[in-house]
C-alpha cells in the first residue's frame, strides 16, 4: 500500500486539558463525535472508535501535550495488517489549543 505523511494544524476553542479529555474520555468523545467507543486510556490500551469503524491503540500518552495512537479502519478496502499513526501534538495559546 502506498503511503504518505499529512502533517496538519488545527486551532481548538478550548484549554489543552480539555482536548486531551475529549480524545481519551469515552464519555466526552462519544459526545464529540455523535458515536459509540470505549476508550482504554493507558498505554498500550485499544479501543474502538465511531461506532466500532476505527481499531485504536495508544503508544505514547504524555498528558495534556501529547498522544500517539494507532489506527486501523474497518473498511473492507483496508488492509488487515495495515495501521496509520496518528500523533496529536498539542500547545496552549492562551485559552486555545494548537494542534
Amino acid at each position: 500500500m502506498k503511503t504518505e505523511t499529512i502533517h496538519q494544524t488545527e486551532t481548538f476553542n478550548c484549554s489543552t486539558k480539555k482536548f486531551y479529555k475529549a480524545i481519551l474520555n469515552s464519555e466526552l468523545h462519544s459526545e464529540f463525535t455523535q458515536s459509540n467507543c470505549e476508550i482504554n486510556e493507558v498505554i498500550g490500551g485499544k479501543y474502538s472508535a465511531y461506532d466500532g469503524y476505527i481499531l485504536v491503540e495508544n503508544l505514547s500518552l504524555e498528558p495534556f501535550t501529547k498522544i500517539i495512537q494507532t489506527w486501523q479502519a474497518g473498511d473492507e478496502d483496508w488492509p488487515s495488517n495495515y495501521f496509520s499513526t496518528i500523533s496529536f501534538l498539542l500547545k496552549e495559546e492562551g485559552d486555545k489549543t494548537i494542534l
